[in-house]
């Protein structure tokens, strides 16, 4: 593994890429917006219908209410942040991958053409369901035993699936094959973890803004981008 791979911080050198140019911004961030307002009007409706009534009485128990309809809406937000946006996400960025890798010297590889490159996507879509409905699981379970957990754990799985999708994108864009996107993921699943919980802490720090929420996803294809395409690749002989 590179010492490159070994950096879990490198989430953060997209950030700092993309927050540094802003002729990047527009369309990235209308993509962005786009998805962060799909994501929030169903998590604000489920908050809706599963928020306490009247007829709940004392602090506590309104307390607690309140909570679990915020872990609840949460889940909601992270299902559908997991299971439809990277579609919506990956054709928009598209360009701005492009970008990077003719900064960055990245060669474009011809090994699938579009659809086939669409079915790799689609099939380690599939094969990262257990990740996906783990993190639905863990988010589920923190929301019945401590409501509180659960928003922290959301926020950590949804930047390791933010992650994942995001390298995936830019795998295929170079034009790796699915067989070489499943080794990689295969090959460096801890490093790619590691740093997902890094993408998920930003995620968390840019939510504190409405404005920095438009930025994560733009920045954690920029690091994507920036980084993956220098890592090996290990194929058996």
């Amino acid at each position: 593994m590179t010492s490159n791979a070994d950096n879990i911080f490198w989430p953060l050198r997209g950030f700092f890429f993309f927050v540094l140019r802003p002729t990047l911004w527009l369309g990235p961030i209308i993509a962005c917006l786009f998805a962060w307002l799909l994501t929030f009007i169903a998590a604000g409706l489920i908050f809706y219908f599963t928020c306490p009534d009247a007829q709940v009485e004392g602090w506590w128990d309104t307390s607690v209410a309140y909570l679990g309809a915020i872990a609840y809406a949460s889940i909601g937000f992270a299902t559908l942040w997991m299971l439809a946006i990277p579609f919506i996400l990956s054709i928009a960025y598209e360009k701005l991958i492009l970008h990077i890798f003719k900064q960055t010297d990245v060669e474009q590889e011809s090994t699938e053409h579009f659809m086939a490159s669409i079915g790799s996507s689609l099939l380690l879509l599939v094969r990262g369901l257990p990740w996906r409905i783990g993190w639905l699981i863990v988010g589920i379970g923190c929301s019945i035993f401590f409501p509180p957990a659960a928003i922290i754990v959301t926020a950590i799985g949804l930047g390791h699936i933010t992650l994942l999708d995001a390298a995936d994108t830019v795998l295929g864009v170079q034009g790796k094959s699915g067989k070489q996107r499943r080794l990689f993921f295969s090959q460096y699943r801890i490093a790619l973890l590691s740093a997902g919980i890094i993408a998920g802490i930003l995620s968390a720090l840019l939510s504190l803004s409405i404005i920095g929420l438009l930025f994560f996803l733009p920045s954690i294809t920029c690091a994507a981008a920036l980084c993956l395409p220098h890592w090996t690749i290990n194929e058996p002989s």
